[in-house]
């Protein structure tokens, strides 16, 4: 049995909890820390079983990210769900006042590049929340592939 406090001086929030088949627990939020960051980025927490801290990591850029949700990815690697007001930093894409926000993280719990491969299938739609959905008209979700990669769609009819 183990007790841990976690965060910076300011605020912080863990919205999901997960354990990896190897123990090792991942926790995702959001935190702020003024006058550093002075807006909430996406938090991810990885933990051993003993609560030790193995990665602490905050997602975003100079915009506001907020966290939706979390998935265990079948290579051992993690995919976090959420919005983001930003184009810089971790994040890539075109600025909008607001866009969904996917993040792929490896294995090793680091970012890594999607590579986009012609024999891809999508194997999720879920929404900015990260739950599995079956699209319908005028709606926006997000498209996740077998290598990874994800693609954000807004279906009309």
């Amino acid at each position: 049995m183990w007790d841990k406090t976690l965060g910076n001086d300011q605020w912080n929030k863990i919205f999901h909890v997960n354990q990896f088949p190897d123990g090792r627990i991942v926790a995702a939020g959001e935190t702020y820390n003024f006058p550093t960051i002075n807006h909430e980025d996406m938090w991810l927490l990885t933990l051993d079983s003993n609560g030790e801290i193995l990665h602490d990591k905050i997602l975003g850029g100079s915009g506001e990210e907020r966290f939706g949700s979390i998935d265990i990815t079948d290579d051992g690697g993690l995919v976090l769900f959420g919005t983001t007001q930003s184009d810089d930093h971790d994040v890539v894409g075109d600025p909008n006042l607001l866009d969904y926000w996917a993040v792929k993280i490896g294995s090793t719990l680091s970012l890594t590049a999607m590579d986009v491969s012609t024999n891809k299938k999508v194997i999720k739609t879920v929404n900015v929340l990260g739950q599995e959905i079956v699209p319908s008209t005028d709606e926006t979700y997000i498209e996740i592939y077998s290598d990874g990669t994800t693609r954000k769609v807004h279906r009309t009819n």
